[in-house]
């Protein structure tokens, strides 16, 4: 439709509008009521997966409440594993993140790091944080962004929306057009396409979505190509209403576009099985969980800690940084002292 505005005795245009279809205008509005219901499914969930990809097969346990996620994993050793444990625990909370391992099943965990501020970011805390919330969120997740999200950005637009049946079941196609798929404005891309296919007897659950973009060099160019693919199953768990995951597949296809011929891909594969509600609590996402002392998430540990060496309310205080290098340069001022005597006394005699 052409929009159309009265100048004078002339009609100007202004914009060319296109008003939405039916289905647009469907999926708009029952989309919200579906997503409250969605997103109260991984509020506070817990569930057991086996996570599958080139590197490794591990057994996974994923843990959400609120806005806290965890995995703890265990695995059997991979190509992409520089520790030789047998289990690591990543934590993300607003106010911190940290990691712990362990060598045996029998042995303490040790911290591997900690870190202040939000977990949401971009760089390999932010990719694992993304990676928790886009499987246990399967059903509301599309690459790096909700459908919910998209839906309230101005810059969403959808290009082609069709509905067709497989089994009975009705499935919505929807290409989509989105300027941007980061909240860091330090990675430089380019959407090139987007496409997503949703249940709407499954409270418009995410079927599947294909998202190709172009990252970009710092001076503009291009850098590489990615495709970014995603396939989930679901099933309606009893008495609670909820879809949930019982499979995804993710897998991002990368293309040097500077080097031809030289490209990489990233597959993997999540079998979600005893998924429990409402048993996740706050003291999960402390390290008292793992045997280690609260007090670590204070500051950044410089050196790791295990829990075997933590200190215990019953223990004796341990020396500070401080207290040891005083310790440490008086003995240094005792030796000398004992040296200009001696050299004294030498002397004398």
């Amino acid at each position: 439709m052409l929009a159309l505005a009265l100048n004078g005795p002339h009609l100007i245009a202004l914009a060319a509008q296109t008003e939405p279809s039916e289905l647009e205008t469907r999926f708009r509005t029952e989309y919200p009521a579906a997503n409250l219901r969605l997103r109260e499914a991984t509020v506070n969930v817990q569930c057991d997966a086996v996570v599958t990809t080139p590197d490794y097969t591990a057994n996974v346990i994923f843990s959400t409440l609120s806005d806290k996620s965890q995995f703890i994993r265990e695995y059997a050793p991979g190509k992409e594993l520089t520790k030789d444990e047998t289990a690591v625990a990543l934590t993300f909370t607003p106010a911190n993140y940290f990691s712990v391992g362990k060598s045996s099943q029998v042995s303490p965990y040790t911290v591997h790091g900690v870190k202040k501020g939000t977990s949401n970011n971009i760089g390999a805390r932010g990719i694992q944080f993304l990676k928790i919330t886009r499987i246990v969120g399967a059903a509301y997740y599309v690459e790096q962004r909700s459908v919910d999200d998209l839906l309230k950005s101005p810059d969403f637009r959808v290009k082609s929306i069709s509905s067709s049946q497989n089994n009975s079941i009705e499935e919505v196609q929807i290409d989509f057009a989105i300027n941007g798929w980061f909240d860091n404005p330090a990675v430089k891309h380019r959407p090139e396409s987007a496409q997503m296919t949703l249940l709407p007897a499954m409270d418009w659950a995410v079927k599947d979505f294909q998202v190709m973009m172009t990252i970009l060099n710092d001076d503009g160019s291009d850098a590489q190509s990615l495709k970014s693919i995603g396939q989930n199953s679901f099933r309606q768990h009893q008495p609670q209403g909820y879809y949930f995951p019982t499979e995804t597949r993710h897998n991002q296809q990368h293309e040097d576009l500077q080097k031809p011929g030289k490209s990489s891909e990233q597959p993997e594969q999540v079998s979600i099985t005893n998924v429990r509600w409402r048993i996740v609590t706050d003291a999960q996402f402390t390290p008292a969980h793992f045997g280690l002392p609260n007090a670590i998430l204070n500051e950044p540990l410089s050196t790791p800690q295990s829990a075997s060496n933590s200190q215990s309310p019953n223990q004796a205080p341990r020396a500070s940084h401080r207290t040891l290098w005083i310790l440490v340069a008086n003995g240094i001022g005792l030796i000398i002292l004992i040296c200009v005597v001696m050299i004294l006394k030498k002397k004398q005699s």
